[in-house]
């Protein structure tokens, strides 16, 4: 190739210069405003409550629709009594800058609202369904639809997109058929670059089924309702999953610095992604200021993640540990009760030591990567890989490591049960200190791998390091098992969502009509 035809941009990635020059229509119109003070205070309210659950940050906006319309829905209102309510609130808790939301917006969240109530309702009439767990589906759907529309997040759609074209053709699945793998290929390109949890893959699913979900298209989804519902969960259960998910993985970093691109850059982006040395200054800065942020980004997932396990270790020192010790040996053990409490913390704090950042060598692997993607038409940068649901496994070696994983798992217990027995801890309080450990392990092992969200390299674990972790794998399953179960029955949460936010949220409208009111005084005064 000579020079001119080197830095030519490949095909896909002219399509993808088309799509982030589309400008989208917007929306006019007077904008929601909310009281400054009152948002300070619902701000710092909605982080605490936030600490206290188990969720990736990429989700928050639409965990905490799905909390307020789940509390909202559980009066039976309807999508317009809910809707200016949910978005005033999600404006008080600095969801998204004040004055950019148009009240117009609001009308279109109520209609969405109404059309999901309408099928949960309707849906059963003509389907054996389970009403809770369609609830649940249904919610999980119409929280990822609203928070979309609300914070349409382009760019990381406009990514994922490219993602997923650029890697449909080079995975190739023997014994699926093409609408499966393409489910499959979305749904984890998605999870790897947007990190979106299974609501969001729902709604994304949905949309790729039947199409814009309107008042038009009702009778259309309704009709199909069952044969999407079960096609878009069976995509969930796939076997390759995790495979094809890890596969993707590896190569998602150039993806998420061309995202940071679109972020920063903007209508830039263009002129920078065809001139290649535009492109390696700008791309070695955002990589600069990437790693900078990582430690930013591992103290408030430790703060969180401290909170959390406050919480729920608070729950159980009190309400299950102590009252369980006094009622079998007649006292509680006060003194361990606060070692134990302490020790998670201790041991989430101590993991900021084991961050390390990537160097300029990272950034030049990024770079090269980026470049072939751009300017590569056949992209060979990423190999083609097979995947076969026809895979023969190995069940005698697959039970052998089984066994060694157990036994591994059996022998750490042990040793941690000996130790404590020296101290003459008794065993509520053993069985107490253990899961916490096993959480705090899962924690730690997440917070390890968000540092390392921008490593351009392979793996290269030596002996050692694979030992290790074949040790502290079944501790990280397990606490991940534990974690989300004590998430879902976090008594903390459900104080916070049923008893303490609704007058909370209450209080809040008050005081910003109160001092809307005094603010309208004042100016006739002035």
């Amino acid at each position: 190739m000579n020079n001119n035809q080197q830095f030519k941009l490949s095909p896909l990635a002219q399509k993808f210069i088309e799509v982030i020059s589309y400008k989208p229509e917007q929306i006019y119109g007077k904008k929601i405003s909310v009281d400054s003070v009152v948002a300070d205070v619902a701000s710092f309210y909605e982080k605490i409550r936030n600490a206290m659950e188990y969720q990736e940050e990429e989700v928050v906006f639409r965990v905490a629709i799905e909390r307020i319309l789940k509390r909202k829905l559980l009066l039976g209102s309807n999508g317009f009594k809910i809707a200016e309510p949910l978005v005033r609130e999600l404006a008080w808790a600095k969801y998204f800058p004040d004055k950019t939301i148009p009240e117009a917006l609001v009308e279109e969240v109520a209609k969405k609202i109404n059309l999901y109530i309408k099928l949960y309702e309707e849906a059963p009439k003509i389907y054996d369904l389970n009403k809770n767990i369609l609830h649940e589906w249904i919610i999980d759907v119409m929280s990822s639809d609203i928070a979309l529309t609300i914070n349409p997040n382009k760019n990381i759609q406009i990514v994922s997109s490219f993602m997923y074209h650029v890697l449909d053709g080079k995975i190739k699945i023997v014994g699926d058929e093409q609408e499966d793998k393409n489910a499959l290929i979305f749904i984890n390109t998605r999870r790897a670059v947007a990190k979106e949890d299974k609501p969001f893959l729902r709604y994304h699913l949905f949309c790729q089924y039947f199409g814009s979900f309107e008042q038009s298209s009702f009778d259309q989804v309704l009709g199909n309702f069952l044969k999407g519902y079960n096609k878009i969960e069976q995509a969930f259960y796939n076997p390759l999953n995790e495979q094809i998910y890890t596969y993707i993985r590896k190569r998602c970093v150039p993806f998420i610095i061309l995202k940071k691109m679109l972020d920063g850059y903007k209508d830039q982006t263009i002129t920078i992604l065809q001139d290649p040395e535009q492109l390696t200054s700008i791309v070695s800065k955002i990589c600069s200021d990437s790693y900078q942020g990582i430690h930013k980004r591992v103290r408030t997932a430790i703060v969180r993640s401290v909170i959390f396990l406050f919480a729920t270790k608070v729950i159980f020192a009190i309400l299950i540990e102590g009252s369980i010790e006094r009622q079998l040996f007649g006292h509680v053990s006060w003194g361990f009760l606060s070692i134990t409490i302490l020790t998670p913390t201790f041991l989430m704090f101590l993991s900021i030591f084991f961050i390390s950042v990537p160097d300029e060598n990272n950034t030049k692997v990024i770079l090269d990567k980026l470049k072939t993607i751009l300017y590569d038409p056949e992209i060979s940068e990423i190999e083609e890989v097979n995947f076969s649901t026809h895979t023969k496994k190995a069940p005698f070696l697959n039970t052998v490591f089984i066994t060694l994983w157990f036994f591994v798992f059996g022998a750490g217990i042990w040793g941690i049960v000996s130790v404590l027995s020296i101290f003459n801890v008794n065993f509520i309080s053993q069985i107490v200190f253990i899961l916490f450990l096993i959480i705090v392990s899962f924690l730690m092992f997440r917070i390890n791998q968000s540092s390392k969200v921008y490593n351009a390299y392979e793996d290269n674990n030596g002996f050692l390091s694979v030992l290790f972790y074949f040790a502290f794998m079944p501790f990280v399953l397990l606490g991940k098992r534990l974690t989300v179960s004590f998430s879902k029955i976090n008594i903390f949460l459900l104080l916070f969502d049923f008893i303490i936010e609704t007058p909370f949220k209450t209080l809040f409208g008050f005081f910003e009509k109160w001092f809307t009111f005094m603010r309208s005084q004042r100016e006739k005064l002035g």
